[in-house]
């Protein structure tokens, strides 16, 4: 990968972060006016005892890495027909699927802050329930390590998510490319073991494994990230599209 990549790339970054910010400020949008609404009922019933916000926090994992697939199986094929090549496509396609997953960890922190101040106005119990996994944060208060943890996971999945996508674009066999596929999605699941978050914190807590420090899920997920983002570069950048170049 040389520096005119980069540079030809850049426009693809842009252009692509700028659609997934907006995408995910309206899917935030979405999320506060559901967490409202289920909060409302929840404090007409009961006094509400545990955080709902740290529930909401595990969608966005899913659609990140639903995005991830789609967007690299469905727009590599335009991009090198207006004479793109599959590198220049893939890095941009990266740093906004980066883009997108902080600025979803950042929203997500948000609400979590918001959920936190709401809480304490009203003499809430603001505890921590998640399956029995931990997290890096003790408290929803502790925004800085929730940023860091909900950035890890979604930064996974969307890395899962498009080394599936490249594969769908190198392997035409559905077999073949769906079992890699599954297999692949072993990367999201490490970056979420790293924190010791989502079902392999459940294992991790079931077996007594300890608990991940705040600079181990850190390092651990952003190495897990780049190496499912660099397998994902390796795959794609041969992929067999039939097309004509602008």
């Amino acid at each position: 990968m040389n520096a005119s990549v980069l540079k030809r790339s850049w426009p693809i970054a842009k252009e692509m972060t700028t659609t997934t910010v907006k995408f995910v400020l309206v899917a935030w949008g979405i999320i506060l006016g559901i967490l409202a609404v289920g909060l409302s009922i929840y404090a007409m019933s009961a006094q509400p005892e545990v955080s709902v916000a740290d529930f909401a926090t595990h969608a966005p994992r899913y659609w990140i890495g639903g995005w991830a697939i789609a967007i690299t199986v469905v727009m590599l094929r335009s991009y090198v027909a207006i004479g793109y090549t599959r590198s220049e496509y893939y890095v941009g396609l990266a740093v906004a699927g980066v883009a997108m997953s902080l600025s979803a960890a950042a929203a997500m922190t948000v609400t979590l802050g918001l959920e936190t101040g709401l809480y304490a106005v009203m003499g809430w119990d603001n505890s921590i329930t998640d399956g029995g996994s931990s997290h890096l944060y003790a408290a929803n208060s502790q925004l800085g390590l929730a940023f860091a943890e909900t950035s890890v996971i979604y930064a996974g999945h969307m890395a899962a998510g498009i080394l599936i996508g490249a594969i769908y674009n190198r392997i035409h066999n559905v077999v073949v490319a769906t079992c890699l596929a599954v297999a692949s999605y072993a990367f999201a699941a490490l970056a979420e073991a790293t924190v010791g978050s989502g079902w392999p914190g459940v294992i991790m807590g079931l077996t007594g494994q300890m608990e991940p420090s705040a600079l181990t899920g850190v390092v651990g997920g952003a190495l897990t990230v780049g190496a499912a983002l660099t397998l994902g570069w390796f795959v794609i950048r041969h992929a067999p599209i039939r097309t004509k170049r602008a």
